[in-house]
Parts: structure tokens; C-alpha cells; sequence
């Protein structure tokens, strides 16, 4: 998720926010060291707030995850990737769609929030049930929203 500098700058998320970024650094360590399977179980992990995620999700998935985290690195270490530009978000007049995972962390949710009240055309929904990856793991739910979202607002589907 984007913009977890925005829990550093919320009172409420402050110290969350100033640990996830901690952890940042730790999965970026992994990752320079090789142990891109460490880092990617870190993760996935993290965002499930589940024991065992990893192992659960398919031997597919699990590749796919280790060898993108340079990816993931890259994206961290890029330092508008944490912080949005709250004037550049309040440009962004086209309806935008913010969706959560109701089993997700809480901090997610957070991000979700502060990113909604800067932009001004936003839409927030929670999917019941479903965690940090809702489209992987409640896919009919996630596309009936989005479809639902773009319906209301007369955008071509086909």
C-alpha cells in the first residue's frame, strides 16, 4: 500500500506509522542480503495479522512474491512512494475507488482515511470478510463493488 507516511503524520497512527517505516529498512536488509523468500514471508505476514499466512497462500503466489521484492525495495526506497503530495491529491478530480479489507490491519484502513479526505472525489469501501489483498481472496465481492462503483457513475464497463 501507498503512503504509509501518512500514519507517521496522523496522532493518532504516529507510532505505527514510525514502526512500519522501521521495518521497511529490515525488509529492505533482507532483500539486499538474498533472502528474498525472508522478506516476502515478513510481508505477507505482516499485512495478514494471520500466523501462517505465508504457508497458506499458493506455491505460485509464494514465487511470484519472493522474486518481485526488488521491486518492492525500489518502490519503498522511492521517497514520494510514502508521502502523497497533499495538493497534487486534491487535483485528482476523477472519482477515485479506496477499498479495505475489513479482516485487514488496522493501519491500512488509516491510510485509507487520510487519503480520502484529501482527495475530493473519493469513494471508501470495507469488504466484509476480507483481508489485505481482497481481489486474491473475495474476487466476486471486490469486482461487484468496483463494478457497482463505475455503474453509478455511467463509466463503460465493456
Amino acid at each position: 500500500p501507498p503512503y504509509f507516511g501518512l500514519l507517521a503524520d496522523r496522532p493518532a497512527t504516529a507510532e505505527l506509522g514510525r514502526r512500519f517505516l522501521a521495518s521497511v529498512d529490515a525488509i529492505c536488509g533482507m532483500v539486499a542480503a538474498g533472502d528474498r523468500i525472508g522478506a516476502a514471508r515478513t510481508v505477507v505476514d505482516a499485512f495478514s495479522l494471520r500466523p501462517g499466512a505465508w504457508d497458506r497462500l499458493p506455491e505460485e503466489v509464494r514465487r511470484t512474491a519472493a522474486a518481485t521484492m526488488d521491486r518492492w525495495v525500489e518502490e519503498y526506497r522511492d521517497p514520494g512512494a510514502l508521502r502523497p503530495a497533499p495538493a497534487s491529491l486534491r487535483e485528482i478530480l476523477v472519482p477515485v475507488l479506496l477499498t479495505v479489507g475489513a479482516e485487514s490491519p488496522g493501519f491500512l484502513g488509516e491510510i485509507q482515511h487520510a487519503l480520502a479526505a484529501e482527495l475530493p472525489n473519493a469513494t471508501e469501501r470495507t469488504i466484509p470478510g476480507a483481508g489485505h489483498a481482497p481481489q486474491v481472496t473475495h474476487p466476486d465481492t471486490y469486482v461487484g463493488i468496483l463494478l457497482a462503483f463505475l455503474l453509478e457513475r455511467n463509466v463503460p464497463v465493456a
